[in-house]
């Protein structure tokens, strides 16, 4: 019987300990995209609302995430700010600018499908039509 009691108390001190291991390497992932989003400037790639390109509406435009979760959209005579977020374990990222055309285009979750070194391809279905958004680093 004490075998037994030992060894429940030692796994009742070791499991709160290997679940914060746990929560340390998922904190560290997210930490590490949001460090790779945030050092890098970004710009548009490709931009399709269903078989509509809407890839130049983007042309000049830099983006540059931040490690606050936000996110500034510049042109040579502009600069807008949104906001975003993102999760590894999802595999999603999700912008808002309050702003009209095209930033408000970028508004949403989008799905991670694909990533490479360049950058992240994404996708999101509205109103049964699905938008697809690749980013590049500049």
């Amino acid at each position: 019987m004490k075998p037994k009691f030992l060894l429940y108390i030692l796994l009742a001190f070791a499991m709160p300990s290997i679940i914060g291991c746990k929560e340390a390497i998922e904190q560290k992932k997210q930490d590490a995209l949001v460090d790779a989003m945030a050092a890098s400037t970004w710009y548009v790639h490709q931009y399709l609302d269903g078989t509509n390109i809407f890839t130049t509406d983007f042309d000049g435009y830099d983006f540059n995430f931040k490690s606050d979760y936000t996110v500034v959209a510049k042109t040579a005579t502009t600069s807008v700010s949104g906001t975003w977020s993102a999760n590894f374990d999802t595999k999603i990222l999700t912008a808002n600018f309050t702003t009209g055309n095209p930033l408000n285009r970028l508004n949403g979750a989008w799905s991670i499908y694909y990533q490479d070194a360049q950058g992240p391809k994404m996708n999101q279905f509205k109103a049964g039509t699905e938008l697809k958004l690749t980013l590049r680093v500049r």
